[in-house]
């Protein structure tokens, strides 16, 4: 992390509007603050909030300390609104003030424009909003429609007390990618979208990752490689009729799928092979008496899009449900990868996977330790951080595009052997997707911190 020598102040913007007409902008600073800050009254200073920037002279009035002044057509040009709480740093190199950052997350467009977002991802919206606010980060969500890159801002919305108010913003410091549908984040217009904020400030978690692309970049590295189950692209029957010779369980799944949609589970019996797989409502269970049956079932679904091939695992269990564990890995405020949030999911019943979008349980890690069927190691926490960080430093390094945060899926066979099942760009943010009270999860206070560090980073 670079160096920096600013001293900050959390402040409330009030737009002051001005009889005469003024070259620059005004921006009246009690001389309190103005001496913490190290400005010269009297200045010529760039005022900047988000990627905007206005001249503005420096004048210092008596009024409270906290609070800054800003000329009516200043506040238009950098699209500030009356009252906001922001960060307030000067940069004496760029002889830059600096409001904010501006931290904006992009989600899924949505049925009412005016409404605001809507769906699970609601009280992680307001989680990060709240933490934002004590940190003098403005937080605001917006779709792939809203931003203009002609005018370079943005259509969004941002919470004011416990509603989702639209407001127009410049390009923020840093943009989170969380547009939650494949086919959405695929569409041309979305993709001209995200390209232009790629370019435009930091933008971190631009796209959904594909398995089978995980597989080969992780395949390269000498110490993670031997933690990946075999693992072929479905591209003949031979694939799949070698695959079923050396393994008694396969899993066949879609490489681009999310949620376990598309998973089919293969287990080799004597004289015939089972097949089963979830649809919306059901468990369905298919028996294959030839290869040729089991072929034609698969035909129509390896056809529709790109299928993997993966060594099944004899998991762990905890009353004869396999378990898994969902690892968050995150960049903090020092840009180094970390364990945010772990825990342990054990898939229902007679079902395929532990996710809890698919009915799965979750648990506390070191909790539910004790209850495996198999003696699991007192190091086994601790086993499962080093992997998951590893595995993020590694594919941060591989990946084209800034990433800050991957969803790390890793098991543990009967025999204590670790192993890694899956990667996500896109973990779920739902409030049932993981332990603890919603005020303090660990996440949300890692994600600012490294919202903070990006935009030092970015203004640097």
């Amino acid at each position: 992390m670079k160096t920096n020598s600013q001293t900050s102040a959390i402040v409330t913007v009030q737009i002051k509007s001005y009889a005469e007409q003024q070259t620059n902008g005004v921006l009246s600073v009690n001389p309190k603050l103005m001496q913490s800050l190290k400005l010269r009254p009297g200045a010529t200073v760039a005022l900047a909030f988000g990627q905007r920037r206005a001249k503005v002279n420096v004048v210092a009035r008596q009024h409270h300390k906290q609070l800054i002044l800003v000329d009516a057509a200043t506040a238009e040009q950098l699209c500030l609104q009356d009252g906001l709480q922001l960060n307030l740093s000067y940069d004496p190199k760029k002889n830059t003030l600096m409001l904010g950052p501006l931290f904006c997350i992009l989600i899924d467009p949505v049925e009412h424009p005016t409404a605001g977002p809507v769906r699970g991802m609601v009280p992680f919206l307001k989680a990060v909003t709240r933490h934002g606010q004590k940190r003098g980060i403005l937080v605001f969500v917006a779709t792939p429609q809203g931003v203009k890159p002609q005018q370079q801002q943005i259509s969004g919305w941002r919470l004011r007390h416990q509603t989702w108010k639209a407001g127009e913003f410049p390009i923020p410091n840093v943009c989170y990618n969380r547009i939650s549908s494949r086919t959405i984040e695929q569409a041309p217009e979305t993709q001209a979208i995200l390209q232009y904020l790629d370019r435009s400030c930091h933008f971190f978690n631009k796209q959904f990752l594909n398995k089978w692309e995980v597989h080969q970049l992780l395949s390269r590295s000498e110490s993670l490689r031997h933690y990946l189950p075999e693992t072929r692209l479905y591209e003949t029957t031979a694939d799949l009729k070698d695959m079923l010779h050396k393994y008694p369980m396969l899993y066949l799944k879609p490489a681009n799928g999310s949620l376990g949609r598309g998973i089919i589970r293969l287990v080799r019996h004597g004289q015939f092979i089972s097949g089963q797989y979830a649809t919306v409502s059901a468990v369905v269970r298919k028996k294959f008496t030839s290869s040729r049956q089991l072929i034609q079932f698969l035909k129509p679904r390896v056809n529709r899009q790109p299928y993997l091939i993966q060594e099944g695992l004899k998991l762990a269990e905890l009353g004869g449900r396999p378990v898994d564990f969902r690892i968050l890995t995150q960049k903090d405020g020092n840009g180094n990868w970390r364990v945010t949030s772990m825990v342990a999911r054990a898939a229902q019943n007679n079902t395929l996977v532990t996710n809890v979008a698919r009915g799965g349980n979750i648990y506390n890690v070191k909790t539910i330790l004790p209850h495996l069927a198999h003696q699991p190691s007192a190091h086994t926490p601790q086993r499962l951080r080093q992997l998951a960080v590893a595995v993020a430093k590694e594919l941060e390094s591989r990946l084209e595009g800034t990433y800050a945060e991957f969803g790390i899926d890793l098991a543990m066979d009967v025999y204590n052997n670790l192993w890694l099942l899956e990667v996500n760009a896109k973990p779920s943010k739902d409030e049932n997707s993981f332990l603890g009270n919603d005020r303090n999860r660990p996440s949300v206070r890692c994600l600012l911190q490294y919202v903070l560090y990006a935009s030092k980073e970015n203004y640097g």
